[in-house]
């Protein structure tokens, strides 16, 4: 699994794009990477993180914890996270466990970033 992460716009959302199998050897990774996403002070203190799942080929119950975790993060700052995801099978795992209920979920990136609060968007 890969994890790279990178900011929209100065100040802006913060995009943690993961590609790869997330899976029990893997999701610590994702979740640190979420959780320093969550702690980035430079967001001014409501950290708005995307999660983009687009090139992930496998998510098990160590990968939706790990996207559980950088959610109660994000929130416990004032923030959000969200999750770019176009994989049938990954929504479905996301429907069925009810997540999809509770995190944001988009098709792409712009739609993600574009759906922030104004003050996070990116220019």
């Amino acid at each position: 699994m890969d994890v790279t992460t990178e900011r929209t716009a100065p100040g802006g959302p913060i995009v943690v794009s993961v590609s790869g199998e997330v899976d029990v050897l893997t999701a610590s990774a994702l979740q640190d990477a979420l959780a320093a996403a969550a702690a980035d002070t430079s967001q001014a203190g409501t950290p708005q993180v995307v999660v983009d799942l687009s090139g992930v080929e496998f998510l098990d119950s160590t990968g939706l914890s790990a996207l559980v975790f950088g959610l109660k993060r994000a929130r416990e700052r004032g923030g959000d996270l969200s999750v770019v995801c176009q994989h049938r099978q990954i929504l479905k795992v996301l429907d069925i466990t009810g997540l999809s209920r509770i995190l944001q979920v988009y098709g792409e990136i712009p739609e993600a970033t574009g759906a922030l609060p104004s003050s996070q968007r990116a220019g």
